[in-house]
This record gives C-alpha cells, sequence and structure tokens, in this order.
C-alpha cells in the first residue's frame, strides 16, 4: 500500500511540473507573439527617415510575471547633415503597459570623446534614464529572469 501511494504521489508530482512547463512555454509564445506586435507599433508611431531601428528581443519573465519587449532606435547616424547621432533604448513590460527602464542619450559627431549626453523622457512614466552602461546591466537582469 506504501509503494503504491509513493507511486502516485511521484505520478501527480510529476504531472504537475509538466502542467507548470507547459504552463511557462505557453507564456512564452505568448509573450514573443504579442511582443511582435507591440514593436511593430512602437516602430510605426516613433519612425523617421533618420531612424535605424535594432531587432526588437522579447522574454518572458516569470518572476515578474511580465512579458518584456526590448526596442532600440539610432537617429541621425547616416545623414551626414545631422550633427548628433540620438540613442533610444527600452524595456516595456507590455503587460502593464509600463517602461520598465529606457537609456536615452545623444553624441556629437565631431565630439572626438564621444561623450553621452543623456536627454529625459517625460512619456515613460517613472521611468529613470539611465547611462547606457546601466541599462546593459538593468536589461541583462530583467532577460535574464
Amino acid at each position: 500500500m506504501k509503494t503504491s501511494a509513493c507511486f502516485l504521489m511521484a505520478w501527480l508530482s510529476c504531472l504537475s511540473a509538466t502542467a507548470v512547463a507547459g504552463e511557462l512555454e505557453s507564456s512564452k509564445i505568448k509573450c514573443s507573439e504579442l511582443g511582435r506586435k507591440f514593436s511593430t507599433e512602437f516602430k510605426k508611431e516613433y519612425t523617421s527617415d533618420i531612424s535605424i531601428w535594432g531587432n526588437p528581443e522579447f522574454h518572458y519573465n516569470s518572476t515578474l510575471g511580465a512579458c518584456l519587449v526590448y526596442t532600440e532606435v539610432v537617429d541621425g547616424a547616416l545623414n551626414k547633415d545631422i550633427n548628433s547621432v540620438w540613442y533610444y533604448r527600452r524595456i516595456t513590460d507590455i503587460y502593464s503597459n509600463k517602461v520598465l527602464a529606457y537609456s536615452r542619450y545623444l553624441i556629437h559627431k565631431n565630439d572626438l570623446t564621444k561623450k553621452e549626453t543623456l536627454v529625459n523622457l517625460d512619456n515613460v512614466g517613472d521611468a529613470v534614464n539611465l547611462s547606457p552602461d546601466k541599462f546593459s546591466t538593468v536589461k541583462a537582469e530583467l532577460f535574464g529572469q
């Protein structure tokens, strides 16, 4: 009788783990699909003739229960008539429609030191503009969970 009970408990535990793994995989797929839609709309909203878009990245963060979308755009890099190159990177939780982290800065083309000048945004809620290095650290943390 004890052997049967142990077998039943192990079997139920295995079923539970399989269900959780299935839910996680389903969440990742759903996040990827919704992330693609979000990034397409985001590009439509912010695109210009001088924009170069990086490939978006999508990640389901199971710790936060969040669908994260990383977007980046560079403006002015290929236009010789523009004196500065603008960089904008951000991570958005599309489930809550909240910007979790962003980095927006410019570099003057004639500046040999390539000093990054942060330029804050008003439309990102309470997110703080991060230096490129700090942003990379936060991105690695959020996308690693």
